[in-house]
């Protein structure tokens, strides 16, 4: 199962969207939570870096697609 970081930079890198923004600025960042599927972690982690109104609405997003993705892919649930 490809972590949320994982997922992010192969899906959306390069992309000219707020996806993309989003996943240039994770692999831009060294002490993203690269290896955490937990989402509740990775949104205390935007937060507490003083992550936008708009990036946390695109984090949200994101996230949602990334599970429908594992799940289309039947793997395993990760946390909502």
């Amino acid at each position: 199962m490809p972590t949320f970081y994982e997922y992010m930079l192969d899906r959306y890198l390069g992309k000219d969207n707020r996806y993309g923004d989003l996943a240039g600025d994770m692999e831009f960042d060294k002490d993203f939570p690269k290896d955490s599927n937990d989402r509740k972690t990775i949104k205390e982690y935007l937060e507490k870096c003083g992550a936008c109104e708009n990036c946390m609405i695109t984090f949200k997003s994101a996230w949602t697609n990334y599970r429908r993705a594992l799940r289309k892919n039947n793997k395993t649930e990760v946390s909502e």
